[in-house]
């Protein structure tokens, strides 16, 4: 989703939080990675994951599409999916929910 309002930088603290990754390719997998070293408790959700992903301990795989609505619960999510829709829809339902995408 393009970001065309000012915007203003963030660190969160993320350790033993649930965090969700919608997507399973290379930009996900730099946000997964970046996550786990925060501590970060991750779930992926992706009907195709890379391989790299598949590796990396601690991190809950779930190889399926993604269901609208699924953000709530989680602290933080990441929408890389490369399909800008899908992508779109994962902020909406982030702002519906409450929960930061």
């Amino acid at each position: 989703m393009p970001v065309d309002a000012p915007q203003y930088p963030v660190s969160l603290i993320v350790a033993g939080r649930p965090c969700l990754v919608v997507g399973g390719g290379r930009v996900a997998l730099d946000k997964v990675q970046g996550l786990r070293r925060a501590g970060a408790n991750v779930t992926v959700v992706a009907p195709d994951v890379l391989d790299e992903l598949r590796r990396l301990d601690g991190v809950v795989l779930e190889e399926r599409p993604y269901r609208a609505g699924e953000v709530a619960g989680y602290r933080l999510v990441v929408a890389a999916t490369g399909d800008p829709a899908l992508n779109h829809q994962v902020f909406e339902d982030g702002e519906a929910a409450g929960v930061w995408v």
